[in-house]
């Protein structure tokens, strides 16, 4: 959505002066934009590991450094775990971790069905990343996988931008150009 740049960038700009969160950005921002984009070259399943990195980097620093709800010990290797991780993100930030609807190559797959966005993204990162797991990924798992990696890292950066208008769900199949509808935290003005 054109406007939101315009909207954004002053929180944008907040975070990255902040000694908590400039490291952080910088990070997130790389990660976000090879995640993103096929011009960076780097395929689905790469992809898909850089927005989880990038997922897990903005819950440390929001929830650990910067609001400090748990303790560092909470993130260490024998403290949450990942998909834990991002639903306390998900959470704090008023992000929904339900898998939406549109995500049918998630919803439909063999085997045991993810319980949340948060499951979903980590389990298929774990099948990517660690040979003991072998288990067979369909394509529209990682297509659904990615895009929901995706929406998740939009959402958290607006909500930490401090946008509370409209923006474009990439989720939204079919949607033209200016479709856009409110943030999940944001309760659309009543008639």
């Amino acid at each position: 959505h054109g406007n939101l740049l315009k909207e954004t960038f002053p929180g944008y700009f907040g975070l990255w002066n902040n000694t908590v969160w400039q490291d952080a950005l910088r990070k997130t921002t790389y990660w976000y934009i090879e995640a993103n984009g096929q011009a960076s070259g780097a395929l689905l399943d790469s992809r898909i590991v850089l927005a989880q990195v990038a997922l897990e980097l903005i819950a440390w620093t929001h929830c650990i450094q910067h609001r400090k709800m748990l303790s560092r010990d909470a993130f260490s290797q024998r403290g949450l775990s990942a998909a834990d991780r991002i639903r306390l993100l998900a959470s704090a930030l008023d992000i929904p971790m339900d898998i939406p609807a549109s995500l049918t190559g998630l919803l439909g797959q063999q085997g045991a069905r993810p319980a949340d966005g948060a499951e979903a993204i980590v389990g298929v990162r774990n099948a990517l990343v660690h040979p003991q797991v072998s288990r067979r990924i369909a394509e529209g798992v990682f297509i659904d996988t990615w895009q929901l990696s995706m929406w998740y890292l939009d959402l958290v950066l607006l909500r930490l931008c401090g946008h509370s208008g409209k923006y474009a769900n990439r989720l939204q199949s079919g949607r033209w150009v200016g479709q856009v509808e409110y943030v999940p935290w944001t309760r659309p003005p009543t008639l």
